[in-house]
């Protein structure tokens, strides 16, 4: 059978910890077992999913895809189970093969889908706010041409990085960078800092910490992966921040300007994503990675967690408005 090792194109390892199989594989000599367990974690294992562990992908899981009409077909099934963490974890357990590679490439994806859709609302808002200053978009292409149609879209898909102004008197289309503005700024990514904190300390807890390595017995790649999904929530708060903001600039009458959506943002989507990210990383825990005994890792993770999100907060905000 050690003949036969060198024929393997996949190192056997355990799939919740790394640990190399390959010591016990050396070991079969008239037969070889179609069970077996991990000498280091303990984890139970058919052999022929350590030889081969293509055979577990999910059908439904965007990350065991590598074509991007895969990724797109995929993302609705994979989107439906991170809304419940529990219901993501107990089918992406460790048995599950880690692509990183392929998770980052459908988180991009979906990013770049969910920027071009939240791009429309924003587009629509920004428009009839400056719908004052034009009139109408037919009155504003009379007068600046193609480069009128052009500015609202410049100004749903760019924003708050890119932003245009047409002047009627030169018909000129004119670029300007709204990131640059302090107050834009903080708007914009003050949002992102309370989950981005919440993230971190739980990365750093299962990535760092000796005591929790040794108790948890995980790769680092199922934390990695945890973390990508976890940092994609910046995302969907970036993306509803300018839902938000063009449906303000739709509902505001001039001269008066709403923030009624924004406030909505700020009290209530916020919150409940930093309550979804503490259930996926407690999910993870008890349900993904089966880490036992785990409820001290779960009470003082989401403590330490939650002091993260509040010190990340106060610190990059802080950074932001000395610049």
């Amino acid at each position: 059978m050690s003949g036969d090792m060198t024929k393997l194109t996949h190192q056997p390892i355990c799939p919740k910890c790394g640990y190399d199989q390959s010591g016990i594989i050396d070991s079969w000599v008239d037969s070889c077992p179609i069970n077996g367990s991990c000498a280091e974690c303990g984890l139970g294992f058919a052999w022929r999913d350590v030889f081969d562990p293509v055979r577990n992908d999910l059908h439904w899981y965007a990350e065991h895809t590598q074509s991007l009409w895969g990724i797109i077909a995929r993302t609705p099934g994979t989107l439906m189970r991170l809304v419940l963490p529990w219901y993501y974890w107990r089918s992406v357990g460790v048995e599950a093969r880690i692509s990183l590679r392929a998770l980052a490439m459908w988180l991009i994806v979906l990013a770049i889908g969910l920027h071009l859709l939240m791009s429309i609302p924003y587009g629509i808002g920004a428009w009839h706010d400056q719908s004052r200053y034009y009139g109408s978009l037919s009155n504003l292409y009379q007068n600046a041409g193609i480069k009128g149609l052009i500015q609202p879209l410049i100004e749903g898909i760019g924003w708050p990085f890119v932003g245009a102004r047409v002047d009627f008197i030169g018909s000129s289309l004119r670029l300007y960078f709204p990131i640059t503005n302090a107050r834009i700024a903080r708007s914009a990514f003050t949002p992102l800092f309370p989950l981005f904190g919440m993230t971190l300390v739980w990365a750093l807890i299962m990535l760092v910490l000796p005591t929790t390595r040794r108790r948890a017995k995980i790769r680092a790649a199922h934390v990695y992966r945890a973390a990508l999904i976890s940092v994609f929530t910046l995302v969907l708060v970036f993306e509803m921040h300018r839902l938000t903001l063009g449906l303000d600039l739709w509902t505001a009458t001039p001269p008066m300007i709403s923030n009624t959506w924004a406030r909505r943002f700020g009290g209530v989507v916020i919150p409940l994503l930093g309550l979804w990210v503490l259930l996926f990383w407690g999910s993870a825990v008890i349900v993904g990675w089966r880490v036992r005994p785990c409820g001290l890792l779960i009470v003082l993770g989401s403590i330490a967690s939650l002091i993260g999100s509040v010190s990340v907060f106060f610190v990059l905000s802080t950074i932001i408005g000395w610049l």
